[in-house]
């Protein structure tokens, strides 16, 4: 038993040589890092030589597609489709030329005349002003500007271009439909009956002229487009498979191409199936359905040669089933499955058999089955459909279709039409609920289903479309604490667990990272509060880590703090010096991590966090292949991963021993799978629309593609790709109906059916293809229900339910004991408020530059420019700004008044900028000394205030204020110098008044 690329991966192994391959390379399952730098080599290209032919093609590109971003998307979308350009320009010796005049061919652009040459001529403008002579006999206000453009037209336009630009509003509308004009009796009133009709005659004539045009140019256009892609494309994949060779790497499909080109090479092609024929007497391949056409032409050789030889018994048995194609992303083509079946009966004399006896679901499941998909309208969309039956006639089961959850109307909907104030009033936050409601009644009938003993909660699958909206649906679980898996692709470095890894190596890799250390600080790594971040942000600036090392190193610190240090120290001795994966063990073995998180999270998510945590770890080996990466390559390859939506690192699966979940999954990832109990929501849905798409037909019975285009929007696409990309349309129509069958075969028992009602529209999708057979109507009302036997009570209760009792020491229920929190005694900030208070706007940002102009300017002559510049970079004004010219002035006079000088001359013991910290009746107290002088018998406690007050009056009140946090900056100086005599002083910047605190 093995899968196509197993197969070909086994065969090239044995053929290395033949195929042209290196005997030993390695199969890679994540090509987007690959696509990644195959762009930046082939912009790097281009970049170097921008007058080359690819560079004139990437531009070409740029500006049809209108966006970078839609430029590297197409090119990627060549990426992944390289598989089908290799069979489409197969045996041709230069690709590029090979699809271009192919493409020609499929325009008819060798066959069509150019409408652009011939339609500005002097017949056009005859028949132009005898148009605009009709329309003037029924002169209406619509007429009369319609004229105005036609004389325009006729007096302005000098090309084809210009004309068509300026007669397509007379004739066409905005969607360039023609407009509807008829003979009226009004019309033959006005005109006469001939000049009506001939009216109508000339409206026809331009408009079919205004289409040719339009159709030429879509097509010129499509033309220009897609050469540029195919060359820019091709030199992409150059690019992409020249990295691969030397990484000695081969993805998916060049292990198909390569097997493709093995089992078909004159040279080798008999002698590798002559060695496979003898080893395959009986071969069977399963979900058929979902194969590709490089698939089946390359295990089209091996048929043949199995139906060649009749020396030995031999079989061929093939299973699928249309009805469950749903892969069309993946290439997969369910035309292929008759295309077989044809061959086989050719070839072989095979039989099909047709299989409608479901094993698996109750009757009243498939009695809903049959009721959809026979209904006239889906007829048409599961064309292959025959009733069915079930062997499991006297199995229980239940089908639910519930009301479609309609939007609520909120506050800030009801008032979107009131204007606001952009500057104070934020834009409303307003959140879709629907889905969430959506959820909660999942939720809800979830618990009653496990309370009621009907079913487990690993008995439930939760069905959906996308996962646009998982994120509700999780909410509502967790919120009611329902366990559940969601296996949603390459969220796993999106969990919050995973995040707070990444910031505590951010934070060992660059200490200087605040955010990083302060997310590290709130996990439950450490779980420290809100306290301590504010205390390490206080000064600003500068490096947290430095200011957590020195506050746990006081003797009061915090104990969490001082962990904090502790750990983060020792593990940034460890980072670089160890590999990756033995510091994520250390991490997890000292700071016990696993149990911490357990414990800070809900019990049902718990398994779920402490698998994405293993899993982490073990990205950790993958890297480079388990090669010593250094810590900075590792977050790179983190980085680039999260980026991969398709190929990213999914959430880790629990142990499923541990405890039963819900599982969520898409609709594709359950394919094959089952369950008693199937919730299928957000079924009116309509799918979610592609952007750059590449348009690629395979007949089934074709060796090569017979298109391979890159369609433009609606009003871009001529006729000839407009027609393939409706059949592409239609084939998309057809597998959403097999999606909806499959989803519906997953229930075993119990199918349960919900919805939102749309924002926009009346489409109800899968909503109305359900409800209108099953229900007779899409407005429900109350919950319509068909019930078949009755639910058998499970004897156990579901896993998870119950814990065991835990005897909890009665000392952890008395009342923490806890200290006051940090108060800050800073008299230069207290300041502020009162500036604010009195009316000064600028009085914070004044004293801020006033105190940095003192501390910098003392022991200085003066205030010099280099200053005042260096100031307003660090403040972020322009160093002409009036205020720091104002205060310059103030410093200066300060410094110049010989009454000031024994406070800003130099000397050996003046500070400016002291901080102090001590403890006083379980308070800390903190702040800053504007200015310190120390003498051999006296302490001077300088504190500088920059309020615009001139009075004595004003003064004395501010001194007054400021006089009890002095106090206690005075026993902080009395503390360090007991035998000196401390004086304190308030400097009044403004005024230059120096006031005594005695």
């Amino acid at each position: 038993t093995t899968t196509f690329h197993s197969f070909c991966q086994e065969l090239l192994q044995r053929f290395p040589l033949e195929a042209g391959l290196p005997p030993s390379f390695e199969l890679t399952e994540v090509t987007g890092l690959l696509v990644d730098e195959s762009w930046d080599a082939l912009f790097a290209e281009a970049t170097q030589a921008p007058d080359t032919a690819l560079a004139q093609a990437i531009e070409q590109l740029f500006e049809e597609l209108g966006s970078l971003f839609s430029t590297r998307s197409a090119l990627t979308q060549f990426i992944a489709h390289r598989s089908d350009w290799w069979a489409w320009t197969r045996d041709a010796g230069n690709p590029v030329d090979y699809a271009i005049r192919q493409l020609t061919k499929q325009l008819e652009l060798d066959k069509t005349d150019n409408p652009l040459e011939d339609f500005w001529c002097d017949t056009t403008r005859e028949r132009l002003a005898e148009f605009s002579r009709l329309m003037g006999l029924h002169p209406t206000s619509t007429h009369l500007k319609l004229i105005a453009q036609i004389e325009a037209c006729l007096t302005q336009a000098v090309d084809t271009g210009t004309a068509v630009l300026q007669l397509t509003p007379v004739f066409m509308t905005k969607t360039f439909k023609p407009l509807k004009r008829g003979v009226t009796a009004i019309l033959q009133k006005k005109m006469g009956e001939a000049g009506a009709q001939r009216f109508i005659e000339l409206h026809e004539f331009f408009c079919k002229q205004l289409q040719a045009v339009r159709e030429f140019e879509n097509r010129q256009r499509t033309f220009r487009v897609n050469s540029a892609w195919y060359l820019a494309g091709q030199r992409m994949l150059e690019h992409f498979q020249h990295i691969k060779r030397e990484r000695r790497l081969l993805d998916f499909s060049d292990l198909e191409w390569k097997t493709f080109q093995l089992l078909n090479d004159p040279e080798h092609a008999h002698w590798v199936q002559f060695k496979l024929d003898q080893r395959i007497d009986h071969l069977l391949i399963d979900e058929f359905q979902d194969t590709n056409p490089t698939q089946w032409q390359m295990i089209l050789p091996l048929l043949e040669e199995m139906a060649a030889g009749k020396e030995r018994p031999r079989s061929l048995f093939i299973v699928g089933d249309r009805k469950q194609s749903i892969y069309r992303f993946r290439r997969g083509n369910p035309e292929l499955l008759d295309r077989a079946a044809g061959w086989m009966n050719e070839k072989l004399g095979a039989q099909s058999i047709h299989l409608d006896d479901s094993r698996r679901s109750s009757p009243v499941i498939i009695d809903a089955i049959n009721t959809i998909f026979t209904d006239p309208d889906m007829q048409s969309l599961l064309p292959g459909f025959q009733r069915h039956d079930t062997h499991l006639k006297e199995a229980w089961g239940q089908v639910e279709i519930w009301p479609l959850i309609e939007a609520e109307e909120s506050e800030e909907n009801s008032n979107r039409h009131e204007l606001r104030n952009p500057l104070e009033q934020p834009r409303p936050d307003t959140r879709d609920l629907r889905y969430y409601h959506e959820g909660v009644q999942i939720a809800e009938r979830i618990g009653q289903l496990v309370q009621q003993q009907v079913a487990g909660y690993g008995d439930i699958l939760i069905l959906m479309r996308s996962r646009t909206h998982l994120g509700d649906y999780e909410m509502a679980l967790r919120e009611r604490g329902i366990p559940y898996l969601s296996r949603d692709r390459g969220t796993l470095l999106e969990s919050l667990e995973i995040r707070d890894m990444e910031a505590l190596l951010t934070v060992l890799m660059t200490p200087q990272d605040n955010l990083a250390l302060a997310q590290v600080l709130r996990s439950p790594l450490f779980s420290l509060d809100e306290t301590v971040l504010y205390e390490l942000s206080r000064p600003l600036g500068g490096v947290w880590l430095e200011r957590l090392t020195a506050l746990a190193e006081q003797p009061d610190s915090n104990a969490g703090m001082q962990r904090a240090a502790q750990l983060l120290a020792r593990w940034r001795k460890l980072a670089g010096r160890i590999p990756i994966h033995d510091l994520l063990e250390q991490i997890f073995h000292q700071a016990n991590l696993v149990e911490r998180y357990r414990a800070a999270v809900a019990s049902t998510q718990a398994a779920q966090v402490e698998a994405n945590l293993a899993r982490f770890v073990d990205l950790a080996l993958e890297v480079d292949s388990g090669r010593y990466p250094t810590l900075p390559r590792f977050l790179e390859r983190v980085k680039h991963l999260r980026g991969l939506d398709k190929e990213g690192l999914s959430k880790a699966t629990p142990d499923a021993t541990q405890q039963q979940r819900v599982n969520l999954l898409t609709i594709h990832a359950a394919k094959g799978l089952e369950a008693p109990v199937v919730f299928l929501c957000d079924t009116t849905s309509q799918g979610s629309p592609s952007g750059i798409r590449t348009l690629v037909r395979w007949p089934a019975g074709s060796d090569r593609p017979t298109d391979f285009l890159l369609p433009g929007n609606k009003a871009q696409r001529d006729s000839i790709t407009e027609a393939r990309y409706q059949l592409e349309k239609t084939e998309e129509i057809h597998e959403s109906a097999n999606l909806l069958y499959v989803a519906l075969t997953r229930a075993r028992n119990m199918l349960v059916i919900s919805g939102c009602q749309p924002s926009r529209g009346n489409a109800l999708g899968w909503y109305g293809q359900i409800a209108g057979p099953l229900c007779g109507t899409t407005q429900l009302e109350t919950p319509w229900q068909q019930h078949f036997g009755t639910p058998p009570v499970q004897t156990t209760t579901a896993t998870g339910q119950t814990e065991d009792n835990i005897n909890v020491d009665t000392r952890l229920q008395q009342p923490i004991q806890v200290g006051r929190l940090w108060r800050e005694i800073a008299p230069s900030h207290s300041m502020d408020d009162s500036e604010i208070l009195s009316g000064d706007e600028q009085g914070k940002l004044r004293g801020t530059i006033t105190h940095r102009l003192l501390q910098l300017a003392a022991g200085q002559a003066g205030v010099d420019n280099s200053l005042v510049e260096r100031i307003a970079r660090e403040q972020g004004i322009v160093s002409d700004n009036p205020l720091l010219a104002t205060c310059r002035d103030e410093v200066q006079a300060l410094l110049e008044k010989p009454d000031f000088d024994w406070i800003f001359r130099n000397g050996s013991q003046r500070w400016s900028e002291v901080p102090i910290q001590y403890c006083k009746d379980d308070r800390t107290v903190y702040g800053i000394v504007d200015r310190l002088l120390v003498t051999d018998d006296a302490v001077h406690l300088i504190d500088y205030k920059s309020h615009r007050v001139t009075t004595t009056e004003q003064i004395d009140i501010l001194t007054e204020y400021y006089r009890p946090q002095l106090a206690l900056y005075r026993e902080a100086m009395t503390r360090l110098w007991p035998s000196q005599t401390v004086h304190c002083y308030l400097l009044f910047t403004h005024s230059a008044t120096l006031r005594v605190i005695d």
